[in-house]
């Protein structure tokens, strides 16, 4: 009985995915809870924890600056915050490693400037 509630919880399978690529060391949990509260809606708070994850990670030799800085557009975009959201996707492509990931955030951005009026700047991507 115990094992059934515990285990169909749905709040609590929400947590346990949130954490389980952390707890078998494959991430920063920052991320992962930037991730959860990205899943929500909760974009404000994702922010803080990509955030987060720049800050405490400076010399990560795994680099998800790339990722972080694409999650952090797109949740800015979300949010209406369109120079913060132009300023971190272009922060994306610049830290971003693989041409194939570069290229499809050179499309978010293109995207988020069309978006805001901006498509005279679109055009140059």
């Amino acid at each position: 009985m115990f094992l059934s509630v515990f285990f169909f919880n749905s709040a609590t399978t929400r947590l346990l995915l949130a954490i389980l690529p952390w707890l078998l060391g494959n991430s920063d949990p920052a991320i992962f809870t930037g991730e959860e509260y990205f899943r929500l809606g909760l974009y404000e708070e994702a922010i803080t924890e990509y955030q987060r994850y720049l800050f405490f990670n400076a010399h990560d030799p795994q680099n998800f600056f790339g990722y972080v800085y694409y999650r952090m557009g797109i949740a800015y975009r979300n949010q209406g915050l369109w120079n913060e959201a132009i300023t971190a996707l272009e922060k994306s492509i610049q830290s971003e490693t693989d041409d194939l990931s570069r290229e499809r955030r050179r499309l978010d951005l293109g995207v988020t400037l069309i978006a805001c009026r901006r498509h005279s700047q679109a055009e140059f991507l």
